[in-house]
């Protein structure tokens, strides 16, 4: 079964969100530039425990453009990632744009 998650990124210089535990795979993530305009980065990362203990690492690290997607398939980038309870954690730095991030992932 797919979820969707869903990140509202605001244009406020930095934001952090942290979504919801889920247990899968990361199938691929999509950003919408909503207004505003480009520029700044983003990063998402996959966390095994609450809140920023180190535990976990980065999946995700791209400047942003008005429309982006990519899939996390081993048959496009030879890695899958895989959760287990784990919560995706995306940081959103620079940059005037709003925006909206999706991920999907597959239970």
């Amino acid at each position: 079964m797919m979820q969707r998650q869903i990140f509202d990124l605001t244009d406020t210089g930095m934001q952090v969100m942290t979504g919801a535990n889920f247990s899968g795979r990361v199938e691929q993530w999509r950003w919408a530039l909503v207004s505003g305009d480009t520029g700044g980065s983003i990063e998402m990362g996959l966390y095994p425990r609450a809140g920023d203990t180190g535990d976990g690492w980065l999946i995700l690290s791209a400047g942003l453009q008005p429309q982006m997607r990519a899939s996390f398939s081993p048959v496009d980038t030879g890695v899958a990632t895989f959760a287990a309870g784990d919560r995706l954690k995306v940081v959103k730095t620079g940059g005037v744009g709003t925006g909206r991030l999706y991920v999907w992932v597959r239970n």
